[in-house]
């Protein structure tokens, strides 16, 4: 009888009961596995940054002045009266000068005490012996021609001060587009060097940054330096620049 029962197989698999058995756990299993995913890294694509600058050369043609007046005197009252009498003439020669009114506006007025000085041994306390108001206008120069005798006539007619000359391109925003597309263009043709240099090749643009261009610094002029005839300014030439920081991503190249 035990040996009967050894010889037992199922009909369905062929197999005996414990073999049957360990044939499901091994198909259990495999499927198991089967269903876990594979972890597999994603490859690294290797990529590229270059910065780059383009720039173009423009002739100014309009010109920002500072014109100011100073007022002293005893009083407020008085110190504002000079003031007001000064900047009249003052925008009064501008406006003679052919600057549209909307051309001028006022950059600074500020009224401020007049203290004393003191000599000899110090003693005592500074006081207040006046008042002194400053009133200060910024002109646009549209033809810079016009510059040079504009000065003299602003300070002739009771500018204290003429300060902040600095000279403008009025078209700065195209030519700033022409310096942008400079600048792209230069950044490619370095990363097509340096991609080149390392067998590799150019597949696509990843990122374009721009960066900030300077202003030139205004130049600044005193009523002492101005003198008999009209005043000497050369606006001389910007150089208007633009910067990209652009990023590629990059291949092996092909075999030759």
């Amino acid at each position: 009888m035990e040996s009967r029962k050894q010889g037992i197989i199922d009909a369905g698999t062929g197999l005996a009961p414990a073999r049957r058995g360990i044939v499901v756990a091994a198909l259990t299993a495999a499927l198991v596995l089967a269903a876990v995913p594979l972890a597999i890294a994603e490859p690294v694509v290797p990529t590229l940054t270059v910065t780059a600058s383009g720039e173009v050369t423009a002739v100014p043609d309009t010109a920002l002045v500072t014109a100011g007046i100073v007022s002293e005197a005893r009083t407020t009252a008085e110190a504002l009266a000079g003031a007001d009498k000064a900047a009249a003439a003052l925008l009064a020669e501008a406006a003679a000068a052919g600057i549209a009114k909307a051309d001028v506006a006022t950059a600074d007025f500020s009224v401020a005490p007049v203290w004393s000085t003191r000599t000899g041994s110090g003693d005592g306390p500074a006081r207040i012996t006046g008042y002194s108001v400053s009133n200060t206008f910024t002109l646009k120069i549209r033809r810079l021609a016009d510059l040079g005798p504009l000065l003299e006539r602003v300070v002739a007619g009771g500018s204290d001060t003429v300060s902040g000359i600095a000279f403008e391109v009025s078209d700065a925003g195209r030519r700033r587009d022409e310096a942008r597309v400079a600048a792209v263009a230069a950044a490619r043709a370095r990363a097509e060097l340096l991609a080149a240099a390392a067998d590799q090749r150019l597949v696509r643009v990843l990122s374009i940054t721009e960066g900030t261009a300077e202003r030139p610094m205004p130049r600044v002029f005193a009523k002492a330096a101005m003198s008999a005839g009209a005043v000497p300014i050369e606006a001389g030439t910007q150089t208007i620049s633009a910067d990209v920081t652009m990023t590629f991503e990059l291949a092996p190249r092909a075999a030759q």
